[in-house]
């Protein structure tokens, strides 16, 4: 037994890996799993192979058939007039075989083959564990070299793969791009190694083509290169796989054209979408390199590394042996960490989203996982490693736990304190659930019983009083309701609340003007719902905002109140219409909404309300 687990470990922990996805799943609908920013790194697959269409606009279609609102296209932007997927296409380029082969079987079987049924949804699951296994493998493979020890190598990769939130990455979210960034760092890592260490360069077009992939997937992880001089162990070793590479004549040409592949594929794709070879597609969004938050993203409790998964504090300090028998190593390693730390923290964002932990250093993983390797095969007293497996054992619960309170509402998706941290520590009683998800709901906008009268200049309210106030819609309930006799429901037929639908003037979008919606709400968890406000041009969604409405069982007498604002677009977006309304992705229960209230606010007369 333990000769077949440790010659077929890796294969046992990516079956273990599928039986936590088909956990998660099993009382979910399967048909999105592709969701959220994995539309985004998905879509141009059945947009170029189904649909020919560079700007989407077949989502309009589908989504209202899989995700229920015709015009959310959450991962598109306006790039100089086209509409462009915002994400790069390194995911999609790796998930093609998996894609065109749930094609056929749709189309031989008669199955909806049109990207997105039930067939093309768990194809990209089983695509997303090959590429899983892959990138174990490469990370076993690639532990061995510092620690010879077979079973220390498998330990660490199980501690990997179950301790930190790779895990929610493989279990819930296997569209996003990190578990691929993570197959592609760690088969680069590995190539790259044997050319430093071997002079082998039939490794030079495995890693070339690899370090292409890195760049489509996340441009910014071409940072790894820093790492070179750490995995050559030695500036003689540095500078014998520089020679190495250079000596290789026309493999430096194929590695080059390798590099090359995926990313002339990418410039393929911006000129299919716009006619421009290179697109910056994350409008809005950008570096500062002058403001770095190197401690919040490592040391925050809103999503710092090294509190969501401390796994990886315990293995960078592995890298403190290096002071004593190669300090080279040592100091190679420290420069490329903090350069790459340095980079990330100076996102526009430290939390990088609704996610669980930090997912920006994913695909770095192999680096705290070096360190865990160093760390074992450096401590030569039994007492200190059987206290460092516990220490790591113990880091892997903490992990399973906080991810267990991520999935159900227990910590914030975003905006976590050292406060809010501690008082729901290691809480996982049904009575924590959304109680700061409730707190943080009003701090989008300033309350409405705060805003004076003569800041609001247009108000609309609907109590669900009359069946066809804001155009027509069928749920309504005498039962459950907060005031008068009637309320709108919500149910798994029907995802999306009576809309309020207000035409935008000229003095709207001047500047002046903000909205704020406020929805009173009742429901039975678990729930993923949102007060959405969309702004639209020609029918298509150029911007939006949200707040999750988060209900933890029902009490008729005691409804909650979500409130949002919104500023208006700017003249020059040309938004024409603006939209708000109820919308629950994944209705199970009913969901009841009553005194729906719209108002449009000028700014200069809040008078100091925030």
């Amino acid at each position: 037994m333990l000769k077949i687990i440790r010659k077929r470990g890796v294969e046992i922990i990516v079956a273990l890996m599928a039986f936590f996805i088909y956990s998660f799943h099993s009382g979910n609908e399967w048909n999105k799993i592709i969701h959220a920013d994995g539309k985004g790194y998905y879509g141009y697959l059945p947009a170029f192979f189904i649909y020919h269409d560079p700007s989407f606009k077949y989502m309009d279609t589908h989504n209202i058939k899989y995700y229920g609102h015709g015009s959310y296209l959450d991962f598109t932007v306006g790039y100089n007039g086209p509409t462009i997927d915002k994400y790069f296409s390194g995911v999609a380029i790796l998930h093609l075989p998996f894609f065109l082969t749930a094609h056929l079987i749709a189309k031989i079987s008669g199955l909806p083959a049109d990207g997105y049924s039930l067939i093309y949804q768990l194809f990209l699951v089983f695509g997303a564990l090959v590429y899983f296994y892959l990138g174990l493998r490469a990370l076993n493979r690639l532990l061995l070299y510092f620690n010879p020890n077979q079973w220390a190598a498998l330990l660490i990769v199980f501690l990997i793969a179950i301790g930190t939130n790779l895990f929610d990455f493989v279990t819930c979210d296997p569209d996003y791009s990190h578990l691929y960034s993570f197959f592609a760092m760690n088969v680069f890592l590995l190539a790259i190694y044997r050319v430093f260490h071997f002079q082998a360069r039939k490794y030079l077009w495995l890693a070339a083509l690899s370090l292409g992939f890195i760049t489509v997937l996340r441009p910014v992880n071409i940072l790894i290169l820093l790492s070179l001089p750490f995995l050559a162990g030695s500036f003689r070793n540095f500078l014998a796989g520089i020679k190495t590479v250079f000596r290789a004549d026309r493999k430096l040409l194929v590695a080059f054209l390798l590099y090359c592949f995926p990313v002339f594929v990418q410039m393929g794709i911006w000129y299919w979408e716009t006619g421009h070879i290179i697109v910056y597609s994350y409008v809005g969004e950008r570096f500062y390199f002058g403001r770095p938050m190197i401690g919040t993203v490592l040391f925050g409790f809103s999503k710092g590394w090294f509190i969501w998964t401390p796994l990886a504090f315990v293995g960078i300090l592995g890298y403190f042996f290096y002071l004593k028998n190669n300090k080279f190593a040592f100091w190679a390693f420290a420069c490329f960490f903090l350069a790459l730390t340095y980079v990330i923290s100076c996102w526009w964002t430290t939390d990088y989203g609704l996610c669980f932990g930090a997912r920006e250093f994913i695909e770095f993983l192999a680096f705290p996982a070096i360190g865990l390797a160093l760390l074992f095969g450096n401590i030569t007293s039994w007492f200190l490693k059987c206290l460092l497996g516990v220490v790591c054992v113990l880091c892997l619960m903490l992990n399973l736990l906080q991810f267990y309170q991520f999935r159900h509402h227990i910590i914030l998706w975003s905006g976590m304190t050292a406060e809010k941290y501690w008082r729901v520590f290691g809480k996982t009683d049904k009575s924590y659930e959304g109680v700061l998800f409730k707190e943080a709901i009003n701090y989008h906008a300033p309350d409405s019983a705060n805003v004076p009268n003569s800041a609001i200049s247009e108000k609309y309210i609907n109590g669900f009083e009359t069946p066809d106030f804001w155009g027509k819609y069928e749920l309504r309930d005498t039962i459950h309701h907060h005031s008068g006799r009637w309320a709108n429901y919500l149910d798994r037929e029907r995802m999306f609340s009576a809309t309020f639908s207000k035409k935008l003037s000229p003095t709207d979008i001047s500047g002046d003007s903000m909205v704020q919606a406020s929805v009173w709400a009742n429901g039975i968890a678990p729930l993923n719902a949102q007060l959405v406000v969309t702004f639209n041009k020609n029918a298509k969604t150029i911007a939006w905002n949200y707040v999750d409405i988060v209900l933890f069982g029902r009490n008729d007498n005691k409804w909650a109140k979500y409130t949002i604002h919104a500023n208006f677009p700017k003249p020059s977006d040309s938004a024409d219409e603006m939209k708000i309304f109820v919308w629950d992705v994944n209705a199970k229960e009913p969901l009841y909404i009553d005194d729906f209230e719209v108002d449009i606010i000028k700014k200069n007369n809040l008078n100091g309300v925030r």
